[in-house]
């Protein structure tokens, strides 16, 4: 079995569960509230499969923490959870060095190259790094995920076995070219990268990439999916006030990157042919940008969210649209069941599980073209794909699955035939073989180079 680490910068539960807890104290998962976003139900997703079958039991993970976090938890379940300890001025400039990393992939602004801003970048990832290295001789290899880890594959060097899960659109075809190879060099440092799509890796062979990739689409384990009673439905129709008629879905977190200003567009053409529907806007902040959970830092959600508020009263739609804020996972399920479709309406998006999430609850999904999904999705048979940023193409979509609640149906039931391409079991069974072959290469027997090109993509 595999002694596997992960590493995220999100923790995997949101930070103020762990306020007053003390070092290696245990706690039991199932009293905290897990962290908003795709990467920590992925990960735990691969544990849940894989742990005791080629993970080794008590497997390790490393987030961040803020002050007051303790160093290292331990759970009921079996995991170990640690921490690394970053000071607040070191955060500020490393965050405002990811957004303008994050910008630059979803072609959302230029990036300012702002000498303390990387500086604070460079520390943050050092501290990763050391703190992965502090259990070295507990650990085989590393899973380090997503874009703000990209410095810390090369910090570990030849240490240890690293490999990268690369979750936001990848795409350096529109960057400068010092920007183009910072961003090469860095996943070059890894012992390979895996990528969510086709497209990322055609992406990445383009840009000249240098090393081992492999494509394996996002997952999720339907086994924890809860099972939705009529009356937990009705409950929640109540609570929130959508009425008898028909619900457009939104999940996301409150990002302009989600561009949920595109589904309320696009929401008030389907209200004139459908004057009951109501518009279910589900999400809060990240954790690095919610002012109710996470670091506290930014205000980007609450900024954003307001936004949309005065959209809908321009619009007209206010008495129509309802946002939740933050959802427990219980609640999420109960309002893909009260929903009629669910729409994703992001520019670019690295992939998009919350349409797996739908299509697992038998929805039909209507997606923009530069979702990662929509490479699933295939048109009038379990979705559809709407052109990135164009509102009348969103409209006409979710109008044809109200106007045809019989194909909607079909929709929905082909959907959840194609979630099954998004299984966790599936992707273990990918990744098992990836780490054996990674960790075999730092056998003293195996000296291959790290420079050597090989692709591959998940298959059946």
């Amino acid at each position: 079995m595999i002694r596997l680490c992960i590493n995220t910068q999100t923790p995997p539960f949101r930070l103020e569960e762990f306020t007053g807890l003390r070092k290696g104290q245990k706690i039991p998962l199932g009293h905290h509230a897990q962290s908003v976003g795709g990467v920590v139900p992925m990960m735990f997703s691969l544990l849940q499969s894989a742990t005791g079958k080629w993970i080794r039991p008590h497997p390790l993970w490393v987030s961040t923490g803020r002050p007051g976090t303790p160093s290292e938890v331990s759970t009921v379940e079996g995991y170990r959870l640690a921490f690394v300890s970053v000071p607040d001025d070191v955060m500020k400039g490393y965050l405002e060095f990811k957004r303008s990393m994050w910008n630059a992939f979803h072609s959302m602004g230029s990036f300012p190259l702002e000498g303390r801003a990387y500086s604070a970048f460079l520390d943050y990832s050092h501290r990763c790094a050391k703190k992965l290295l502090e259990y070295r001789d507990d650990v085989d290899a590393y899973y380090i995920n997503d874009y703000q880890q990209i410095l810390v594959g090369s910090m570990i060097g030849p240490a240890a076995p690293a490999m990268l899960r690369w979750h936001i659109p990848f795409n350096l075809e529109t960057m400068s070219g010092p920007l183009r190879q910072f961003f090469l060099k860095s996943v070059e440092g890894f012992d390979g990268v895996v990528l969510s799509t086709r497209w990322e890796m055609e992406s990445l062979i383009r840009a000249g990439y240098r090393g081992k990739a492999y494509q394996i689409y996002p997952y999720l384990n339907e086994a924890t999916v809860p099972r939705v009673s009529p009356a937990a439905v009705s409950d929640f129709r109540d609570r929130w006030k959508l009425g008898d008629g028909p619900v457009v879905l939104v999940v996301g977190r409150m990002d302009p990157q989600k561009r949920q200003d595109i589904a309320l567009r696009a929401f008030a053409h389907v209200r004139r042919k459908f004057p009951r529907a109501v518009l279910l806007m589900v999400g809060n902040g990240s954790f690095t940008s919610s002012q109710e959970e996470g670091l506290r830092t930014l205000s980007t959600a609450g900024a954003w969210r307001a936004g949309l508020g005065k959209l809908c009263r321009t619009l007209r739609i206010e008495d129509a649209v309802r946002f939740t804020g933050y959802l427990s996972d219980v609640d999420i399920h109960r309002a893909y069941e009260a929903s009629d479709m669910l729409v994703l309406s992001s520019v670019q998006e690295g992939f998009g599980l919350v349409g797996v999430e739908a299509w697992m609850h038998r929805r039909p999904i209507v997606v923009s073209s530069g979702a990662g999904i929509s490479e699933l999705v295939i048109d009038g048979v379990n979705g559809y794909v709407a052109k990135s940023g164009s509102v009348s193409e969103f409209a006409r979509a979710m109008v044809g699955v109200l106007q045809d609640r019989d194909a909607a149906e079909r929709m929905g039931i082909f959907g959840q035939s194609s979630a099954r391409q998004c299984y966790v079991d599936f992707a273990t069974r990918r990744l098992r073989r990836i780490f054996k072959e990674v960790i075999t290469e730092y056998a003293p027997e195996h000296h291959r180079p790290r420079s050597s090109l090989r692709i591959t993509r998940a298959q059946r």
